[in-house]
């Protein structure tokens, strides 16, 4: 629901070059990009591009998520296993010339903290 809220526009586009599901074991990698990122409730278009590559062996399943431009910087890493719950970790840095048009989005999502660093963490 909240990600509805945020009316995210953009092209996703995923690329999975490795995938198998054995004995209930999901094994692979898979990259996906959003390009053009943006929001309508932000009056910055588009926030930037961005790519999550994740990688599946072993009962476990991590994500990082990297920039590849734009305005809004963002990184973070996460994972999800059997044994725990998913764990997803980023932080954004928004530049102070468009930390005002920003900041009301990034506060609906996450923690602000000095300098322009937004925390996200889903747990």
């Amino acid at each position: 629901v909240l990600f509805r809220s945020l009316a995210l526009t953009g092209d996703l586009r995923a690329r999975i070059p490795e995938l198998s599901v054995e004995r209930g074991v999901l094994s692979g990698r898979a990259t996906l990009e959003w390009r053009q990122a943006g929001s309508r409730l932000a009056p910055v278009a588009p926030l930037g591009d961005y790519r999550v590559n994740v990688e599946a062996g072993a009962n476990r399943i991590t994500a990082k998520l990297d920039t590849l431009q734009g305005p809004l910087t963002i990184a973070g890493e996460g994972a999800w296993s059997a044994r725990a719950q998913p764990a997803f970790r980023a932080t954004a840095q928004v530049p102070v010339a468009i930390r005002p048009q920003l900041a009301p989005l990034l506060r609906l999502i996450a923690e602000e903290r000095p300098g322009g660093r937004f925390d996200l963490q889903l747990n």
